[in-house]
């Protein structure tokens, strides 16, 4: 591990360690392990250098998150899925690439299971649906969905006849008191597997949230 990855660990897995009796108890992490998952800044590990990131090498990056792991899975899991991002990030446009990835500590819950829909209206789109297994919600600053894409009611269809599947980025607003005036509807459906329970597997819903079409893109994978 190179010395410019030392010195976050150092940080975060005290903190992991002191919270994770806390993270087993209520489900969920703690907002400490969040804010300190923030300071680390190894959410930029799998994100380019390109992009701002950090751009650390896969086999170096599994074992970070493996180290965290053996203090607490589930923050490695979180980071695992936030991080997931940066393995897709060249297919989205690059005014959303610099607004995700500014600052390089966007905590990004994301689903790949087109359990959605996403509804052109010009500039605009329209988002609804249920997504399930939102690993990190709670603590999430954005959630990219994959969603299917329709054009006025109808489902846009592919070459060979499926639906076309589009990643939709929506970002949280931190604005509201309540995380349930937010923008994003966490319902309360944790796992009961063990060192999964405080992964914060909910469902996430949103309900004809307008937000705009510069932040959707094809799926490409």
């Amino acid at each position: 591990m190179t010395q410019s990855l030392i010195d976050p660990m150092e940080l975060l897995l005290p903190v992991v360690v002191a919270h994770r009796g806390e993270a087993e108890k209520s489900r969920q992490l703690s907002e400490d392990v969040y804010s300190a998952i923030r300071e680390s800044d190894l959410l930029g590990m799998p994100i380019s250098e390109a992009y701002g990131g950090l751009g650390t090498p896969l086999p170096e990056m599994l074992s970070i998150y493996e180290d965290i792991a053996y203090e607490d899975a589930a923050v490695s899991w979180v980071m695992w899925n936030a991080g997931l991002i940066g393995f897709y990030a060249r297919y989205m446009p690059q005014a959303l690439r610099e607004e995700l990835f500014a600052g390089r500590n966007r905590l990004i819950c994301q689903s790949t299971i087109p359990a959605g829909e996403l509804h052109q209206d010009g500039g605009t789109a329209v988002v609804c649906g249920r997504w399930p297994l939102m690993s990190g919600s709670p603590g999430a600053d954005w959630a990219v969905l994959s969603a299917r894409l329709f054009n006025d009611g109808q489902p846009v269809l592919g070459e060979t006849g499926m639906p076309e599947i589009v990643m939709a980025a929506i970002p949280r607003d931190r604005r509201c008191r309540r995380a349930r005036a937010s923008r994003f509807l966490i319902r309360q459906r944790f796992c009961h597997r063990r060192a999964f329970r405080s992964t914060s597997n909910l469902r996430l819903c949103l309900c004809d949230l307008r937000s705009s079409a510069a932040r959707s893109w094809p799926r490409c994978f």
